[in-house]
């Protein structure tokens, strides 16, 4: 197929939400002679404009996935990413990625949102993201058009929350004859929205929370390289000379980072505290652990404590791997700022 040319499988529509594709050549999604090749661009009003690969796309109809809203699970990333620059869904293939600001592979796509935000989260959520969209205080904005403004795959749990919200007085909604339904938020929703605004995380640091162990020197150096490398500004204790109380640092560089990147590797108790706090204040959290620690379940030195071993956690066995896997993790999460 030669760029500009139509894709031959049924209507012209975004194989995740759903929407008529009614930009770009022709309405639908198109092959670019770009490298590398076999590269379908597609522009969605919904999901916004992004790109997957020729083997993506055949992977999402032979065989089907398991999970039976895996496509919507998609659809809601591409929604929440649709700003923050040029994505590529990829199926598990090598390729030279510094063209696309994230990345997503098949695998990591069956995995979103399997922990997914709490109830109050996702209240504070979707207020922001009302605020976000909206250009002017009062202006209505599109159910049809922003399907996930409130953060959750469950069609049910939306309708409630948006319920909830306008009880409360902080939205309104309701529905035009030639537009269908829309929300807008009420001026003590944009008090409430600008208060959490003021909390919610949009620098640059990301505290790093590991052993200081010496025989841990070089991975903690790999996930300072990794964090650095997409942007961020990587923040170890260790590496800041400073005259407050160590504790009082660790903090106040909690409360201000982006996210958090916390190694298990030794189970210290500090790191646990750290990773906990960091998820008291609603940060993300990005765990990783040497691959021995998972060998020996009697062994407190060798597994990951009971109340984080059910949350996904990037094993890894050397620097190499780690750098890797940390960075695909990364891309896929947050994105890259530079």
């Amino acid at each position: 197929m030669e760029q500009g040319t139509p894709t031959p499988d049924g209507p012209p529509q975004c194989p995740f939400c759903g929407t008529p594709l009614e930009r770009g050549p022709n309405g639908r999604a198109w092959l670019s002679d770009s490298n590398p090749p076999d590269i379908y661009r597609t522009e969605c009003l919904v999901c916004g404009p992004y790109s997957m690969t020729d083997m993506f796309q055949r992977a999402l109809k032979y065989p089907p996935p398991a999970d039976p809203i895996f496509q919507k699970r998609i659809a809601r990333w591409l929604y929440e990413t649709r700003k923050t620059g040029r994505r590529l869904l990829v199926h598990d293939e090598r390729i030279d990625d510094s063209d696309f600001v994230r990345i997503l592979t098949f695998d990591e796509a069956q995995a979103l949102y399997r922990h997914d935000l709490n109830p109050v989260q996702k209240f504070d959520q979707a207020l922001l993201n009302i605020n976000a969209e909206s250009q002017r205080f009062g202006e209505r904005i599109l159910s049809q058009n922003h399907p996930f403004i409130v953060p959750s795959l469950d069609e049910e749990e939306q309708r409630e929350i948006l319920v909830a919200l306008e009880t409360e007085d902080l939205i309104r909604s309701g529905e035009s004859l030639d537009k269908g339904r829309w929300v807008q938020l009420t001026h003590k929703g944009l008090t409430r929205a600008s208060e959490i605004g003021q909390h919610a995380p949009s620098g640059k640091t990301v505290f790093v929370a590991a052993s200081f162990a010496e025989e841990l020197e070089g991975a903690r150096k790999t996930i300072h390289e990794v964090i650095a490398s997409l942007g961020y500004e990587p923040y170890l204790v260790n590496l800041d000379p400073h005259f407050d109380l160590i504790e009082l640092k660790i903090y106040e560089n909690i409360r201000r980072s982006r996210f958090v990147v916390a190694d298990l590797t030794h189970n210290r108790q500090s790191v646990y505290y750290e990773a906990g706090f960091a998820h008291g204040l609603g940060l993300q959290v990005v765990l990783t652990c040497r691959a021995d620690c998972f060998e020996d379940p009697n062994d407190d030195f060798k597994r990951v404590h009971f109340d984080l071993e059910h949350r996904p956690v990037l094993r890894w066995e050397n620097k190499e791997e780690l750098a890797d896997i940390l960075r695909k993790h990364l891309l896929m999460a947050f994105g890259r700022l530079s």
